[in-house]
């Protein structure tokens, strides 16, 4: 339906935003930024952001890579998946 394609792709677009800020490795960057939204009035938006930040640093990476035939597609899927189940609640 055109209502779970909205969906997937707006899941996408917000994981492919935090990756971008490598949350990861470099999470100062990424606290900057909600940072500045939060001062711009856009606490909400930041408060996504920083839940979704929290639900994807509790997957396990290490588990699925070593499971995987393919561990980056794996992992990507998996962040995925968390960010549409997150979105979806």
């Amino acid at each position: 339906s055109q209502t779970m394609i909205q969906d997937v792709q707006q899941a996408e677009s917000l994981l492919k935003l935090l990756m971008r800020f490598d949350i990861f490795r470099r999470p100062d960057a990424f606290e900057s930024f909600v940072l500045l939204l939060e001062v711009l009035g856009h606490a909400e938006q930041a408060q996504l952001m920083k839940q979704v930040t929290l639900c994807l640093q509790q997957i396990d990476e290490s588990t699925i890579a070593r499971d995987a035939e393919n561990p980056a597609a794996a992992i990507y899927e998996a962040r995925l998946k968390a960010v549409q189940l997150y979105l979806s609640n």
